[in-house]
């Protein structure tokens, strides 16, 4: 009785420590993931108590070009929106961080940007970028003749890539803004 006892208690044991597992992984999967924040959340928070207009920027060959130069990754999109009461404009964009896109809202006054905010992160790592520590870095920035940011953004141990894709969203969106009110960046020699 012992033995098959001993089998039972023994197959329970680990029964109960697999869905102990199961049950830590995805709670750790919800958290890397997070709350997501819609595009329309996103507008109405920025914008919050005016009205924005919703507008859209077409893209030509050349321009698109170009987009492609500012993110280092290929842009094939024509047209793109964005929100704007006259004095800033609100983006939204998605960038592939390893594998999955996060979407990031960038709010950009006078070609500097003034908040950035991850709006859904869908990666399993890499997660750290959606807080403040990370995204009040980008406030005050703006892009270059050389089409790099204007200061140092610091990187996050183990969240390379979803780095890596928030910096160029911001970026993008820097140059979408220079686009959308005709503002012209240089190109660096």
């Amino acid at each position: 009785m012992d033995g098959l006892g001993g089998m039972i208690r023994h197959g329970m044991w680990r029964t109960g420590l697999a869905l102990s597992l199961l049950m830590l992984w995805s709670g750790v999967a919800n958290a890397a993931t997070g709350s997501q924040v819609s595009t329309a959340e996103f507008v109405e928070a920025v914008f919050n108590p005016g009205r924005p207009s919703m507008r859209v920027l077409s893209l030509d060959a050349n321009q698109r070009e170009q987009a492609q130069a500012v993110r280092g990754l290929p842009f094939d999109r024509t047209k793109v929106l964005y929100w704007t009461d006259g004095e800033r404009t609100a983006w939204v964009l998605n960038e592939i961080g390893k594998t999955k896109p996060i979407t990031i809202g960038i709010v950009v006054r006078n070609q500097t940007i003034e908040s950035v905010q991850v709006l859904a992160f869908r990666e399993s790592r890499g997660g750290e970028v959606r807080y403040g520590f990370f995204t009040d870095q980008f406030s005050g920035l703006s892009l270059q003749m050389d089409r790099r940011l204007s200061g140092t953004v610091d990187g996050i141990t183990g969240a390379t890539l979803s780095v890596r894709a928030v910096k160029t969203a911001a970026r993008l969106a820097l140059w979408l803004d220079a686009q959308a009110s005709g503002v012209s960046i240089a190109r660096a020699s």
